[in-house]
């Protein structure tokens, strides 16, 4: 297997400048940033690219989570959709046969759907116990290694991980991690970009 995968995703308690900025510094450590930001309008997705653009960032690691306009879809490297969404992946890979495109999955039967449908890659979780889905149930590296070997697409695991339970996430088969908050909003994201990255081997 190539070198593991670390996305990391914005948490809607940033700026365009602070995200931009962190991003900025944290760029050489990570694989793709997503751009999950639910009440953000097409004016401050445009200035983030921008701004990115500006300080040297590949469009190709820049993902916007969600189905968006075709100003901000276009101006992205790739999309990533929710599972309730995946049935939009055709019709964006033949209007933009170059987007990276990935999807949220929670069963092993929307896993293969979503690969059918053409994903490029899959994101699976939670993976483990998290403040951010208080009450639900984690899945498990035992479930997640279930998606792993159901599917032949790239799994990045999602939910709870730390740097000291990243190794056992990619001993289950995932491709690589997805962080949010534990990175964008660490006192010092770089030393946490890079903490993650060895925790990967």
């Amino acid at each position: 297997m190539g070198e593991r995968a670390l996305h990391v995703i914005s948490t809607e308690k940033q700026s365009t400048d602070q995200l931009a900025r962190v991003i900025t510094e944290i760029n050489p450590f990570i694989t793709a940033v997503h751009i999950r930001e639910m009440n953000w309008k097409t004016i401050d997705f445009t200035m983030l690219f921008q701004k990115l653009q500006a300080d040297g960032i590949q469009q190709e690691k820049v993902i916007v989570n969600g189905m968006h306009s075709e100003e901000v879809i276009s101006q992205a490297g790739g999309i990533h959709l929710p599972e309730r969404e995946m049935f939009h992946i055709p019709a964006l890979k033949e209007a933009y046969p170059t987007l990276s495109i990935g999807c949220s999955v929670h069963t092993l039967e929307s896993a293969r759907k979503a690969e059918t449908l053409g994903a490029d890659h899959l994101m699976y979780g939670h993976i483990f116990k998290t403040e951010s889905k208080p009450g639900l149930e984690p899945r498990g590296l035992e479930q997640l290694a279930g998606i792993c070997r159901g599917v032949s697409l790239p799994v990045i695991a999602i939910g709870g991980i730390t740097y000291g339970n990243a190794a056992r996430v990619i001993e289950a088969g995932a491709a690589g991690i997805a962080v949010l908050s534990g990175i964008l909003l660490a006192a010092d994201p770089i030393k946490a970009a890079l903490d993650y990255k060895a925790a990967l081997g």
